[in-house]
């Protein structure tokens, strides 16, 4: 191989020009996909087709977001009412972000999803159980999930 390249110089360059371009000419063509239903599903398969007819039915596909709390006491239950409390004012932080997007103030409330217009935004959480009181007596006694 040293001896043909010493020989022949320009058409080893030239040819591993062209191999380059060729090769670098797919990066072109190249579209990035970042739609994951369209990388895990054959556009034509029952999937998509029972999807398609699921969207035109019910509205387009949205993404939940999920929270995992633990108890950072490892005595009490995460149902105790000190970690709900902390859960409480968490899902109220989140519900006041608020960011600066190309100069216009966006708001979580902005951003939910609400499956009745005009209505709050759809929150799953623990919280529900006590209907978003501010408060969570202290003197309840731990709930326990038996």
């Amino acid at each position: 191989i040293g001896r043909m390249n010493a020989r022949y110089p320009i058409q080893v360059l030239l040819t591993a020009l062209l191999f380059t371009s060729l090769c670098g000419y797919g990066i072109l063509t190249v579209k990035i996909e970042s739609d994951p239903i369209k990388l895990w599903t054959p556009p034509d398969s029952d999937v998509m087709k029972e999807k398609e007819r699921f969207d035109s039915t019910f509205g387009p596909f949205f993404r939940m977001n999920v929270m995992f709390f633990t108890s950072t006491n490892a005595s009490a239950p995460i149902l105790h009412p000190d970690n709900i409390r902390k859960i409480r004012d968490i899902q109220n932080r989140i519900k006041n972000l608020t960011a600066l997007h190309d100069g216009q103030l966006v708001r979580y409330s902005d951003l939910c999803f609400r499956p009745i217009p005009g209505r709050d935004c759809w929150v799953t959480s623990v919280t529900e159980y006590w209907s978003y009181w501010d408060t969570v007596d202290p003197q309840d006694p731990p709930r326990r999930l038996d």
